[in-house]
């Protein structure tokens, strides 16, 4: 039994706009505030002390005016309940010993602690209960599903975790099962309401069902507790096209009545509300701000900037506002699954102009801004801020193309490809040597040679990334590839055209087979701004594409109910169940594959091929997706050099979680292997699916059930190894974007509908591809 699957599914949150249908009272002489913005260019950050073992929060719950905190997460085990004060300077575990998580199930508090759960309670008849930190997976819970029988019940707790009350839910129209899914909780002292799939719906304390809970006038975007303890919900409606916002109180029959009378001018989503402490009675969160609500006055003050915080707004948890008027936020960090609790402390005018700061150009990469907040947060001798660009629909950059031609790009960009106009070829970019040469340690003997290669054009090295997986090319079986100085383009399409074996295809269709393992690219040289599409493979491939009776893959037209249908389920099992069998049971020949760590290589070698011999026909080359460039045009070459530099440091690899790419130098590969032999690969469960209890290594899925395929060996490590530093640059390749697809498309698209021939057809593409590649490329 594994432990934090059912918790994740069981608890949902989930804060959502819904239609509205109960009218709220209205007053005279209401006042009106503009929302602004508080706007701070750099905060100082002080870290609270966690549990060691707290890796994830779910929720945050105030109570006591603020004075006492419960918290629900993760930790050795899940749920796990935590009492703190008001300073989060005490961290103590309560234990919940009957809470219920059920199949499904939401929770809060009131203002007294007192914890309020909805719960689809499951009781399994003969079965065994289901401990609290357990929960069956696979066989064991499909045989436990198919016992269930649920119902919808309201439990209470103390803030010390003693169950008060136990209701079972009553005349409620909808019929509790196994899929019923509770969204979210809001409790009050006399009602709750539940979000049970999607609806709002309340109830009193026995259980009763009061009706469904919506407004009428607007929609409401949040609901929580005051700091009085009154249940208020945000509605946000539209007047002289302008975005209004008020509170609203709400009664024990879902009527309405002005909270403060008070509307705000808010052009902004409300993400969540909580009860607010000291001269506030709410605290609202956007996307972008923290507000407070003035209990004296109504007024409505910004808080706290969390654009310039580097907080990430989708994974915030909590917030207050601390006695020295600063700050605290808690969110989740999901890359290191652990938990960040902050205080926001903004820098003044003098602290700023002391402070230089350099900028990071990128299209939203996750994994950079991640390390940008890190660095800020480290306290460094200069602060990095981040320009996003972003890109329509065809992945062209618009802005960043003005920034080049005005000069004005940032100090560091961090982009995978520039599309059709490459801005390496631009003379836009320093060449990173000038900088690693003056280096007595992070010089280029610091990096593995075949990697810091990959990121050379025209011998200068333009750009620098962290990490990098190894693509394989095509990988298969030797007894059909043979050895790789015996394979050949000409080889690869005559075992995909006249196949040793009975193919074992998921679907057939005209274009499914255009892109099944060849790449149009493979006819054409970008580098050389040549291509040979009327050459006799291409139009060989072309009538080998033609030969499916279809032209495109018809899909099913989208039917919510056929999605969650047990037919639909059933499709994916068979469909994953082939997809892992396919080449141990040599239903396929070969496809390409990656590898980016050493785990990935058993899980491939004798996972995927079971443990017969495989080739490596084109032999690796190295793919890094974050790479860092510094601009010409920065006056702050040296700050921006600093930052690339922390970023391939022992002391960055050994804090940073890399349990999914390859370090960049010779010392973090080493860090990395010591890390992958020292993991802890044994197994706790007894005959899990297949895995004896005192197996130690890695398993391969195939349906339900887990193959042992050993630990990592000293020969596996030796063999990665030998791959990395034998590989080579990647091929230019052409941006998905690209014109050259257009032509292809349309050429080929004709020669489908029977409008040419396969030769006729290759000879336009040359035509059209080489005038386009000699434009592009030459």
């Amino acid at each position: 039994m594994k432990k934090i699957t059912a918790f994740l599914l069981a608890l949902t949150v989930m804060t959502s706009a819904a239609s509205c249908s109960s009218k709220s009272e209205k007053k005279e002489n209401v006042q009106s505030f503009t929302t602004e913005k508080l706007k701070v260019a750099a905060y100082k950050k002080e870290n609270f002390q966690l549990p060691a073992d707290m890796s994830q929060i779910y929720t945050f719950m105030p109570y006591n005016g603020g004075n006492d905190y419960l918290l629900l997460g993760s930790s050795s085990r899940t749920p796990e309940f935590w009492h703190t004060n008001k300073d989060f300077t005490e961290f103590e575990v309560v234990e919940f010993s009957e809470f219920d998580i059920g199949k499904s199930y939401g929770l809060n508090n009131l203002a007294d602690g007192r914890v309020v759960v909805f719960v689809n309670h499951a009781d399994y008849g003969d079965l065994p209960p289901i401990p609290l930190y357990e929960y069956p997976e696979g066989d064991e819970l499909e045989k436990y599903n198919a016992a269930a029988e649920c119902k919808f019940m309201i439990k209470t707790f103390s803030p010390d975790g003693k169950l008060i009350a136990s209701v079972d839910v009553e005349d409620f129209g909808l019929t509790a099962d196994i899929s019923s899914i509770i969204n979210n909780v809001y409790a009050a002292e006399d009602f709750v309401i539940a979000v049970i799939n999607g609806s709002y719906e309340m109830f009193d304390y026995n259980g009763k069902h009061i009706g469904e809970f919506a407004v009428e006038d607007g929609d409401f975007d949040a609901i929580a507790l005051d700091g009085s303890g009154k249940l208020v919900c945000a509605v946000t409606y539209e007047e002289n096209e302008v975005e209004k916002m008020k509170l609203c109180n709400i009664d024990a029959k879902g009527k309405l009545s002005e909270f403060n009378n008070a509307v705000y001018d808010f052009d902004e989503t409300v993400q969540d509300m909580i009860a607010g402490t000291g001269e506030y009675s709410l605290y609202i969160r956007t996307r972008s701000s923290i507000y407070g609500i003035r209990a004296d006055n109504n007024e409505i003050v910004p808080l706290m900037d969390i654009t310039s915080s580097g907080v990430n707004s989708d994974h915030t948890k909590g917030y207050k506002m601390m006695d020295d008027g600063n700050m605290a936020v808690l969110y989740n960090d999901a890359t290191e699954f652990k938990v960040n609790f902050k205080k926001y402390i903004p820098r003044s005018d003098e602290e700023m102009a002391d402070i230089k700061t350099i900028t990071v150009g990128n299209m939203g990469d996750f994994f950079v801004e991640n390390y940008i907040n890190k660095w800020n947060d480290a306290g460094n001798d200069f602060m990095v801020e981040q320009r996003k660009y972003d890109s329509d629909s065809l992945g062209k950059c618009d802005q960043l193309s003005q920034d080049v031609l005005s000069d004005q790009l940032p100090d560091i960009l961090c982009f995978d490809n520039f599309g059709e106009i490459d801005l390496r070829k631009m003379d836009v970019f320093e060449d990173l040597y000038t900088y690693m040469d003056k280096e007595e340690v992070y010089n280029r003997d610091f990096f593995i040679p075949s990697v810091l290669k990959s990121f050379e054009q025209d011998g200068k090295l333009l750009s620098l990334g962290n990490s990098f997986c190894l693509d394989m090319g095509v990988v298969g079986k030797t007894k059909y590839l043979g050895e790789p100085e015996d394979w050949s383009f000409e080889k690869k399409l005559d075992l995909m055209i006249d196949p040793p074996i009975e193919r074992e295809r998921f679907t057939d269709s005209k274009y499914g087979r255009l892109s099944d393992f060849v790449t149009w690219t493979d006819w054409a040289d970008l580098s050389k701004a040549e291509c040979w599409f009327t050459d006799e493979s291409f139009v060989r491939y072309l009538e080998y594409c033609d030969e499916a009776e279809v032209i495109e893959i018809e899909f099913k037209e989208y039917d919510e109910s056929y999605y969650q249908s047990e037919e639909w389920m059933e499709e994916m099992d068979r469909l994953s169940y082939l997809e892992s069998i396919k080449f141990r049971e040599d239903k396929e020949l070969f496809s390409y594959e990656s590898i980016c760590n050493y785990e990935n290589y058993v899980y491939l070698t004798r996972g995927s091929f079971g443990g017969e011999p495989i080739s490596f026909v084109e032999g690796a080359t190295v793919r890094c997706d974050t790479p860092l460039f510094i601009c010409k045009t920065s006056k702050n070459k040296e700050l921006a050099w600093e930052f690339i530099k922390s970023r391939i440091t022992d002391e960055a690899y050994s804090d940073t979680n890399n349990y999914y790419f390859f370090p960049v130098t010779k010392s973090g590969l080493k860090m990395e292997e010591e890390r992958s032999r020292n993991t802890d690969r044994s197994w706790d469960d007894a005959d899990y699916n297949g895995i004896p209890s005192d197996y130690v290594g890695l398993a391969y899925q195939i349906g339900d059930e887990n193959i042992a395929i050993g630990d990592i060996t000293d020969e596996d490590y030796e063999a990665v190894n030998e791959l990395i530093y034998n590989a080579k640059p990647p091929k230019k390749s052409m941006p998905h974007d690209s014109k050259f697809y257009e032509i292809a498309y349309d050429e080929i698209g004709r020669f489908f509908h029977g409008e040419c021939t396969a030769e006729e057809c290759a000879e336009h593409m040359q035509d059209r591809i080489s005038t386009y590649l000699s434009e592009q490329y030459s």
